[in-house]
């Protein structure tokens, strides 16, 4: 079948990073799982051993390709991701397990869906473009996305995947990244609140985090906050760890 340019389809035909997906998944006997982008099983295959799986598939032909392999637990929504309320499904469904090959113009938007859910899953595993998955991994060089999912979960990649285990080949290499979420979370209140906060300190992030961070808070209790905290006035938003973000969030917090 030929793949839909369209549609960003690029399928994996790797048989050991399809069981690598699944495996990571820790796939139980009750688990409920979710595969966005099901194509025509590849992956769905690997994932029956489970309870229920919920593939959501947009390409009626591949769709066709996929009951074919008649898998007893499937069940296909036929509809794009974007037009689905993803809270609602977690919760109709009780799903505890997300997996996909994600195309990268959806990407973006999905880490967004995950980040905004109230319901998070136990573990999420994408095949993603291989720059993206290690933004989301960094340990170095802090940004918005490494930030806000170690906030929420331990993040690992698992395999790099090179770019001719697709068809049809992609420009760039993909990676599997996994997310295995804390069983207790933060308030969704604190998280939406702490977000916006590191969206802000992220805006411009050549310039230095106080310059940023100014834009909303007096420039005066910042220079105050970031004196007891020991941070120096020059610090750009990448130098600093989780827990030193908290600490700042909580600080300004106070001050309010």
């Amino acid at each position: 079948m030929k793949p839909k340019k369209s549609l960003g389809q690029h399928f994996l035909k790797s048989r050991f990073h399809l069981r690598l997906i699944a495996k990571n998944l820790e796939i139980r006997k009750d688990d409920v799982i979710l595969e966005i982008g099901a194509g025509e099983g590849n992956l769905t295959k690997f994932l029956k051993k489970g309870k229920k799986v919920i593939a959501i598939e947009i390409d009626p032909k591949l769709i066709e390709k996929l009951k074919e392999k008649r898998i007893e637990n499937l069940e296909i929504i036929e509809k794009d991701i974007r037009e689905i309320d993803l809270e609602a499904l977690i919760k109709k469904y009780q799903i505890n397990k997300i997996c996909g090959n994600i195309p990268y113009y959806l990407s973006g938007f999905l880490l967004r869906k995950i980040l905004e859910l109230e319901n998070l899953p136990e573990i999420l595993v994408f095949l993603l473009q291989k720059e993206l998955a290690q933004k989301i991994a960094s340990k170095e060089k802090e940004n918005f996305l490494s930030l806000a999912f170690k906030l929420i979960g331990e993040v690992k990649i698992v395999a790099l995947v090179e770019k001719n285990h697709f068809f049809p080949k992609p420009k760039v290499d993909s990676a599997i990244l996994k997310i295995k979420f804390f069983s207790s979370q933060k308030p969704v209140k604190f998280k939406k609140s702490f977000y916006e906060f590191l969206k802000l300190g992220f805006r411009q992030p050549r310039k230095f985090l106080i310059s940023n961070l100014k834009e909303k808070y007096p420039q005066k209790k910042l220079e105050e906050i970031f004196k007891t905290l020991n941070f120096p006035l020059n610090l750009r938003a990448h130098q600093l760890k989780l827990n030193q973000w908290l600490d700042l969030f909580k600080k300004i917090e106070e001050k309010k």
